[in-house]
């Protein structure tokens, strides 16, 4: 098995499934995307390594790096444990006694600061558009903010008591504005 994006550097972790490496998604159907900030220095393939490596219960579908550069973790098809259970607080259309990890994809976005406070590089922010606009396309998720439907969400609006900072800053009129221009307005090559 390898990367399911085609722009993907496939660096596998077994942080996914209840129980553990478990396929799938307990029937549940993906429906979200969630915009994560890593909160911690390094590149996609060490956050990656990360992963791999460390006792933290934690792992994600795909990381992207602050030079563009995309990793993919985990298989879509599968619940990475990078969300959890929706806090008190959590936006409304999460549904509770739901684990969000099996209704969601997550991606994760290079900031090495520990509260995500900077930016998304321009490499970075295109590479994430794209992979967001193949993800909706290919997997049927709405491309606009999450509601109970399905869409793109902030890792705080599943957590937000212990996760407020996550993404920190991210380009979202940017991201609608280029999820819905036309495929050739999109200024990028053939994909």
């Amino acid at each position: 098995m390898g990367a399911q994006y085609p722009q993907a550097l496939w660096m596998p972790h077994e942080k996914y499934g209840y129980p553990q490496g478990t396929q799938g998604r307990n029937g549940q159907a993906l429906r979200y995307v969630v915009v994560h900030g890593t909160g911690m220095p390094g590149s996609a393939q060490e956050v990656a390594r990360y992963f791999q490596s460390s006792p933290v219960e934690a792992g994600t579908h795909f990381v992207i790096g602050r030079d563009g550069a995309v990793v993919q973790c985990c298989l879509i098809e599968d619940a990475a444990w990078g969300n959890g259970g929706p806090q008190p607080g959590a936006d409304p259309f999460w549904p509770r006694g739901i684990n969000a990890n099996l209704l969601t994809v997550s991606i994760e976005h290079c900031k090495p600061s520990p509260d995500n406070r900077e930016e998304l590089t321009e490499a970075q922010g295109q590479a994430s558009f794209r992979l967001i606009r193949w993800l909706c396309e290919r997997f049927g998720i709405p491309a606009r903010a999450a509601d109970a439907a399905g869409g793109i969400a902030t890792h705080a609006s599943i957590a937000p008591n212990d996760r407020a900072f996550c993404p920190g800053p991210y380009p979202w009129d940017d991201l609608y504005a280029y999820l819905h221009r036309p495929s050739g307005l999109r200024g990028e090559g053939q994909e």
